[in-house]
């Protein structure tokens, strides 16, 4: 798939089965993630539009066990479930797919989420699921697209929950007309793959619907499972990514500076939070770096080798980092976010006071 270039702007003043089979047939596994990687998402009762902010016309939407569920309560009772915590933060096996997704599509990450929460304790949640698709139920939801017309390729991802997809999923593919679209399905599983979701999921889209032929991953193979997804995506004959142009007005004095940043999931993020105002100090003789307001979800892709003249994200200090200077900073790493195109920029943070403030917009 073609990747998009993005501009920036920035303002610098001087003053980022039920996984199924058999016994299998249980609630997908989660791996234990640091809160620096991700932050449990509860559901509410509350109404969600989630608003695309990318411009991407890929749409990665998942449905997680995380995200529905109560995990603050019987830790017993979720780890029964193969559910495992650090610092009470929890991400499901669903997300971490729908994040490598993104990483390899640029796409934008929607989360399936209920309007009633699943219950905390494993097997409850096992029979109700069951008993939700005895009745042909279809749980209400509380998050919602605001602009599917926007998209041309979903990829859809769940766990495979009593050998098809989870009843909340079938509400998300009934709500949108999803006519001349594409989907491509990934479901996590521990031991009988897809089962029969993919007729499931074009029986209830229609034949207007491209389904290709979807990905199987075992929950307790998820992190491992990137090579998998690229190659599973590489195969496939979508259509180009949108491109997106804005800009990132960086103003040093009277000079304003263009930046064209890379196309990954760190830069997605740093987006989604614009506007932003930066407190920024000199560091080292090489760079400016300042705190960011939120944690990014760290590009797959990092370096060593930092240039002058380019914008880096570092998950060490949370840091959002320019630099002036060229550096090898090994053995630490940090994700590329981006090129200042006027080279002017490095010889005029040189002679800048030690301490600035940075407002980040996206403009046009």
């Amino acid at each position: 798939m073609k990747k998009r270039t993005v501009v920036w702007s920035i303002v610098l003043s001087m003053v980022l089965s039920l996984s199924a089979c058999g016994e299998r047939n249980s609630a997908e596994e989660t791996q234990p993630v640091t809160k620096a990687e991700s932050t449990t998402e509860e559901s509410t009762e509350t109404e969600v539009e989630t608003e695309a902010v990318s411009g991407s016309n890929v749409l990665v939407a998942y449905f997680s066990r995380v995200g529905v569920t109560d995990l603050s309560g019987n830790v017993e009772a979720v780890s029964s479930a193969s559910i495992n915590a650090q610092d009470g933060t929890y991400i499901g096996n669903a997300e971490v797919l729908a994040n490598m997704v993104a990483e390899k599509t640029g796409g934008d990450v929607f989360q399936i989420i209920t309007e009633e929460v699943y219950p905390t304790d494993y097997r409850a949640t096992t029979n109700q699921a069951s008993e939700e698709q005895s009745n042909d139920a279809r749980p209400a939801l509380s998050s919602h697209v605001e602009n599917m017309s926007q998209y041309d390729t979903v990829f859809l991802i769940y766990p495979n929950w009593w050998g098809t997809l989870p009843m909340p999923v079938y509400t998300f593919l009934e709500e949108y007309d999803f006519s001349g679209k594409i989907i491509a399905p990934l479901a996590t599983h521990e031991g009988s793959g897809l089962g029969s979701s993919e007729g499931t999921i074009q029986s209830l889209v229609g034949d207007t619907v491209t389904l290709l032929d979807g990905l199987s991953v075992r929950g307790g193979a998820v992190f491992s499972a990137q090579s998998d997804v690229d190659s599973w995506i590489d195969g496939m004959d979508l259509p180009e990514v949108a491109g997106i142009e804005a800009e990132m007005e960086m103003t040093l004095g009277e000079n304003i500076y263009t930046v064209v940043l890379n196309d990954n999931v760190t830069v997605e993020k740093i987006k989604a939070n614009m506007p932003l105002d930066i407190e920024m100090v000199r560091y080292a003789g090489h760079e400016y770096y300042g705190e960011l307001p939120f944690t990014p979800v760290m590009a797959a892709e990092k370096t060593s080798e930092i240039k002058a003249g380019h914008v880096y994200y570092w998950d060490g200090w949370n840091a959002f980092v320019i630099n002036y200077e060229d550096m090898d900073i090994s053995p630490y790493q940090v994700v590329h976010l981006g090129e200042v195109t006027d080279n002017g920029i490095s010889e005029s943070l040189k002679t800048t006071e030690d301490n600035v403030n940075v407002h980040i917009a996206l403009v046009g």
